[in-house]
């Protein structure tokens, strides 16, 4: 082996280390990440007429609010909760509303409900969109050479017609997300837990029935 290929070999050796070593460096307490909703590239839409009342998606994972996941070893060692700021209900109602208005829906914030049509509050709107979150949460497993993120997303989705008070929709929405980096990265949990959230979203805006009471 000449000296070149020597110095490159320790100098591979010596990266791997330093990446072994961050990685080994477990952060203490929540870490905190982001997500929101990423709209399709190239989406073109016409202004609908339509007003979507979008009444708060309740949080029905059980646990705390504003945890949406974990990181752990790859022995299964819990180390960290990963957090949101603000809770899980806030954040996929945020993003089923920048869905609708990417799509040139106006929008029109509701109070909570019960889902039951009769205690519906559904003045100046035509349709009611609401439901529950089942599932949100990630998982990270921290390896010695790099970090593999799963995301999973359910969310069980209710459309109303306003001026009947009757049900015209449901959907129980589901997405995931899988994603590998050399080490843990806060924001490449953010882009799959984006990523998942969008997918499950975009089901709801590209079902033929949904189209058609927005129109």
């Amino acid at each position: 082996m000449n000296a070149k290929k020597s110095k490159d070999v320790i100098m591979i050796v010596a990266i791997l280390a330093m990446i072994s070593l961050t990685a080994c460096a477990a952060q203490k307490g929540p870490i905190l990440v982001g997500a929101e909703y990423d709209v399709p590239e190239g989406l073109a839409s016409s202004a609908s007429k339509v007003v979507v009342g979008l009444s708060p998606f309740q949080d029905a994972r059980g646990g705390k609010l504003s945890v949406v996941g974990i990181r752990e070893t790859d022995t299964g060692q819990f180390e960290n909760d990963l957090v949101i700021q603000g809770t899980v209900s806030d954040l996929v109602t945020t993003a089923f509303s920048n869905a609708l208005k990417a799509r040139k829906i106006s929008v029109k914030d509701l109070p909570a409900w019960d889902l039951k049509t009769e205690h519906m509050n559904a003045n100046g709107v035509d349709v009611v969109l609401g439901g529950t979150v089942t599932s949100l949460w990630a998982k990270v497993v921290k390896k010695p050479l790099n970090a593999a993120t799963h995301v999973d997303v359910s969310v069980h989705a209710i459309l109303v017609d306003a001026r009947e008070k009757k049900v015209s929709r449901v959907l129980d929405l589901h997405g995931t997300y899988d994603s590998q980096d050399i080490t843990f990265n806060a924001d490449m949990v953010g882009q799959a837990l984006s990523g998942a959230l969008s997918s499950t979203i975009d089901q709801l805006m590209n079902d033929p029935e949904f189209k058609k009471k927005i129109q």
